[in-house]
């Protein structure tokens, strides 16, 4: 969920008279099915598997609306036994308002493994990267381009709007070191973990007219926990039938997300269901679904909006996600909590 998208846009369509662009900002995209790629909410995911892993995500937030949130994320990362070591590869594109805002965000991530007792791991995680924003001005309508008795032209056809007094801003893209850590304590049964993305507050502004607002992207603290409970046969570790509860909770600036919710594995077959909440709005049930075949690992869910500020006409949002997973040719028997993200 993007978390009501902190767009600061009174102005972006209608530049209010008076008002001051300041700052074009976005919160970040985060996705429903998380654990198709883990890395993207804590850099200490990285390596959870001695295998390959690669992990591919597309999400369609609120498609009923005119102006819709895309996102793409591609994720790649293993386990490297010599070192004792992760290394992970991040890519995400964002799109909101069909061109209105776009970010690119690339990274690469590192965790390093330590035995805290028989069993039971800390590892910690780094991520370093660059993002990569730009301002769609051309498609931002102002106030003294619209006609004080008609309004704006009835969409269809070619609409030629007079031009606008605003000035754009000297840069309409911007590119801007970024940096994140977090560290995950995990077991034979559990997981937990914090993070917090956006550590040095990459600043994206556009315009720089009011010093005292925030000078850059706010810090994302996320905090995760899960539990693998494994039923039916183990064979070399590995269960035919899992339960896994799991909670996420999201905090970014003012805004703020939990997300509650447990997945059921049986053999090659896997559903899940998760509710989320925002600081005062009970904002969506997810569901979801999806079935291994060999290296791969399809899975779909779908967001119903509940909230009553948004209602239906939203059309909720829509996640496809692939897995990857290229086992060692001698895997070890598992003796962890990540069954489910193998």
């Amino acid at each position: 969920m993007k978390l009501i998208r902190n767009f600061y846009i009174l102005g972006l369509a209608l530049a209010i008279q008076g008002l001051q662009i300041d700052t074009i900002k976005a919160q970040d995209p985060v996705f429903s099915q998380w654990h198709a790629s883990p890395i993207l909410i804590n850099p200490g995911f990285t390596g959870i598997s001695e295998g390959p892993t690669f992990g591919l995500n597309y999400r369609n937030q609120w498609p009923g609306l005119n102006q819709a949130y895309v996102t793409y994320a591609a994720t790649y990362d293993q386990f490297i036994s010599k070192y004792n070591s992760g290394i992970g590869f991040v890519v995400v594109t964002d799109n909101a308002g069909q061109g209105l805002l776009k970010s690119n965000r690339v990274a690469v991530d590192y965790s390093y493994r330590l035995k805290v007792k028989k069993g039971e791991y800390l590892k910690l995680g780094l991520e370093f990267g660059f993002i990569n924003t730009q301002l769609g001005w051309n498609r931002l309508i102002f106030l003294d381009q619209i006609d004080p008795i008609n309004g704006l032209p009835q969409p269809g056809g070619t609409v030629v709007l007079p031009p606008s007094s605003e000035t754009a801003p000297d840069q309409l893209t911007k590119t801007k070191i970024d940096v994140s850590a977090g560290v995950l304590y995990y077991g034979k049964r559990f997981f937990g973990g914090l993070s917090a993305k956006h550590l040095n507050s990459p600043d994206d502004r556009f315009l720089n007219k009011n010093p005292q607002l925030a000078t850059g992207l706010p810090v994302r603290f996320n905090g995760i926990a899960g539990m693998n409970i494994g039923l039916g046969e183990s064979v070399r570790g590995k269960y035919d039938q899992l339960v896994l509860p799991h909670v996420l909770i999201v905090k970014q600036g003012p805004f703020f997300q939990a997300l509650a919710g447990v997945i059921y594995q049986y053999h090659k077959f896997y559903m899940g269901a998760e509710y989320r909440q925002t600081r005062k709005v009970s904002d969506a049930i997810i569901l979801e679904a999806g079935i291994e075949t060999g290296i791969f690992r399809f899975g779909y869910s779908y967001d119903t909006t509940i909230s009553s500020t948004l209602g239906s006409r939203t059309g909720g949002a829509h996640e496809i996600t692939i897995v990857i997973h290229v086992p060692e040719k001698k895997a070890n028997p598992i003796s962890d909590c990540f069954q489910f993200f193998r």
